[in-house]
């Protein structure tokens, strides 16, 4: 449907649901609560310092959601391989749900931003201040997944 426009009336777009990552590489702006922002944990097997993927499972990338899923069903299969877990046996989610967990607060300790917050933006580049609001976002991201992993851990156990 096409909607003409007064003179002097505000114009609305919508870039769909995208992460900050493709709102910043594409547009230039890092949105505050992104609803579709996730982050990237490189290497878990690594991280876990789990010599090698049980079952084939992959070692490599796991994607964190904002929500209460964290994950999807298929990274967490492939979480439980890695892991040796088992579903609901003996508290295995609450194992993969653990690990989860401990990696995203490491990943936490790199990645959020100075103590300074928006206060300490004012002597900043522009690029500087787009480059802290999207870590402080990745770190919310993490903050926000670190709780509900701890209700699954909860709810596992």
């Amino acid at each position: 449907m096409t909607k003409g426009y007064r003179e002097g009336e505000q114009a609305y777009i919508s870039y769909g649901l995208k992460s900050n990552d493709e709102l910043l590489q594409f547009y230039g702006f890092v949105e505050a609560d992104c609803p579709a922002d996730t982050f990237v944990l490189d290497d878990v097997a690594k991280s876990l310092g789990v010599p090698g993927a049980k079952g084939g499972a992959p070692t490599k990338e796991v994607v964190i959601r904002r929500g209460a899923e964290v994950v999807n069903a298929e990274t967490l299969e492939d979480l439980r391989a890695l892991l040796g877990a088992e579903e609901g046996a003996g508290g295995g989610d609450s194992t993969v749900w653990t690990a989860l967990r401990t990696v995203c607060e490491a990943e936490l300790s790199h990645v959020r931003p100075d103590a300074q917050g928006t206060a300490g933006d004012a002597g900043r580049t522009v690029r500087e201040r787009l480059a802290l609001a999207f870590r402080r976002e990745k770190a919310s991201v993490l903050d926000e997944a670190i709780r509900n992993l701890e209700k699954l851990e909860e709810g596992a156990s």
